[in-house]
């Protein structure tokens, strides 16, 4: 780890949480896939609940994934701020 990735942890602790919760999502996708394997496919009359229930935790898990991004983002500009050129705000 260098110097900057230190200096940008200590300033926001939370980009190891979101690292870490996005690590739980791809085990967590990676474990519906081996549990479900025709999760991908459209949904069919006589789908098992169990599988209809995966669909739906794969659709918030990638919600969540979403939002994360999102936050981890808005972390990057808070600790990086990027301001345009005075040419392009006009």
């Amino acid at each position: 780890m260098n110097i900057e990735q230190r200096r940008r942890l200590h300033a926001a602790r939370d980009l190891i949480e979101i690292a870490i919760a996005k690590t739980c999502l791809d085990a967590l996708d990676i474990a519906l896939r081996l549990e479900h394997p025709t999760l991908d496919e459209p949904r069919a009359c006589g789908d098992p609940i169990t599988l209809s229930r995966a669909r739906a935790v794969r659709r918030f898990a990638a919600a969540l994934r979403g939002a994360l991004t999102a936050y981890r983002a808005a972390i990057d500009y808070a600790l990086d701020p990027i301001w345009p050129d005075d040419d392009q705000l006009f």
